[in-house]
């Protein structure tokens, strides 16, 4: 809502319903036009079978409003840390919600900044983990990895 609300002061038309208009107007898009790829879920459901699997977020993924409600053993969100990727300490705390050895963290991301070089920090854990980053690649791809 800040971003709106600055937008605005910016261009000398300081509002606030029209800050909340163009908000909820955001945020109703924003996750009502979230289209997962076919194999995500088939994917996310297989490797939480096996695995204990978590959400990371800077912020712009909630689960409960793509379709993906309950997959995750824990969800952290940024803005509840008080630091973002790539920041050690909220790689930190989601390692904290589960008893893990660094070797056993399988990573996946989509920015080689936040994710890949920020989880991989040595000062992050004593064994960094192996990163999986997809780079907006297709789940396809991965359903065949996992299926094997």
């Amino acid at each position: 809502m800040e971003s709106f609300k600055e937008s605005l002061r910016e261009v000398g038309r300081e509002d606030d319903e029209l800050t909340k208009i163009l908000n909820d107007t955001y945020l109703k898009h924003r996750f009502e036009d979230i289209e997962l790829y076919e194999d995500v879920i088939h994917v996310l459901n297989y490797l939480s079978e096996r695995y204990t699997i978590g959400l990371l977020s800077n912020g712009n993924s909630y689960p409960e409003k793509c379709g993906l409600e309950g997959i995750f053993d824990f969800v952290v969100f940024s803005q509840d840390v008080g630091v973002e990727k790539p920041d050690k300490r909220i790689f930190e705390h989601a390692y904290s919600k589960f008893d893990y050895d660094g070797c056993q963290i399988v990573h996946v991301g989509d920015s080689i900044e936040n994710d890949v070089i920020g989880g991989g920090r040595e000062s992050v854990i004593e064994k960094p983990p192996q990163f999986i980053t997809h780079l907006n690649q297709r789940f396809r791809k991965v359903t065949s990895w996992v299926k094997s």
